[in-house]
């Protein structure tokens, strides 16, 4: 697996600098991975994405993989895949063709669940593990101290050249930010000697997600409001009934208030 990653970063960026070649006249912003603290979860942990690597009892249908070390390892190395475009494209390309390169992350923001200082410290935990675990390498050269903490051994180390090949590689930092969400302790999951990414974070993460339909009848039928009314819908929500017009409309789909909130763990 470790030189399977070696030979991807050579490949990786030998790709970029075609793409630098060939498009660089018209690109000036060039991002090198795309919410890669989101794909590598998916991929090596969950196993829902491609590669499909993961492992019992962290993903679903595991055939292969190590949900423990793996999703470490390919950041590990998407971390120095990135540096080595980066230093690439300043050395070879940017005083020609007068571009930026960065790396576009995944974002939550992090509200504790309660406010309890176990669920403080799991909302730092949560910034730590969803921004840090990239960032801090590209700011301070290093993971967080955390993420090294209770990852252990699981985590790979930078060496003193891939530190600074990693640190400062990027001219900006884009986030694709979809939601807010709570984080409440889970501590306990440290007790726990077979352990993943989610495991170390000792974290729960509680969505509040909103839900569009193309039509107010949709949402009729997905169970969501009851249509009890005319020329409106009544909300089903635990906390508050709320009548809506039926005109509400967000580009194609139907955005009603409340009724379009759907609760994981309900965090209200």
């Amino acid at each position: 697996m470790v030189e399977q990653f070696c030979g991807c970063r050579k490949d990786f960026t030998a790709y970029a600098d075609v793409c630098f070649k060939n498009f660089g006249d018209r690109v000036l912003h060039w991002t090198t991975m795309n919410e890669p603290n989101v794909f590598v979860l998916g991929g090596y942990d969950a196993g829902f994405l491609p590669p499909q690597r993961c492992s019992i009892p962290f993903g679903l249908n595991c055939s292969r993989g190590n949900s423990s070390t793996e999703p470490y390892l390919a950041t590990h190395n998407i971390l120095l895949s990135h540096a080595s475009a980066a230093r690439l494209y300043k050395k070879n390309y940017q005083d020609k063709q007068r571009g930026f390169i960065g790396i576009n992350l995944f974002a939550f923001w992090f509200f504790p669940r309660t406010k309890t200082i176990e669920d403080e410290l799991a909302t730092q935990r949560g910034f730590d593990f969803y921004f840090g675990w990239y960032l801090n390498p590209l700011v301070f050269g290093d993971y967080p101290d955390v993420m090294k903490k209770n990852a252990g051994s699981r985590i790979p180390f930078f060496t003193r050249l891939e530190s600074q090949s990693v640190k400062g590689s990027f001219d900006f930092i884009g986030f694709n930010y979809y939601t807010a969400v709570y984080a409440e302790d889970n501590s306990v999951s440290l007790e726990s000697t077979n352990r993943d990414y989610i495991a170390d974070s000792a974290m729960k993460t509680i969505f509040q997600r909103r839900y569009c339909a193309e039509t107010l009848q949709d949402l009729v039928i997905d169970g969501l409001c009851d249509n009890t009314h005319t020329n409106s819908l009544r909300i089903k929500n635990t906390h508050t009934t709320k009548r809506v017009s039926k005109h509400t409309r967000i580009q194609r789909c139907i955005e009603v208030q409340l009724c379009t909130y759907i609760l994981f763990g309900d965090p209200l």
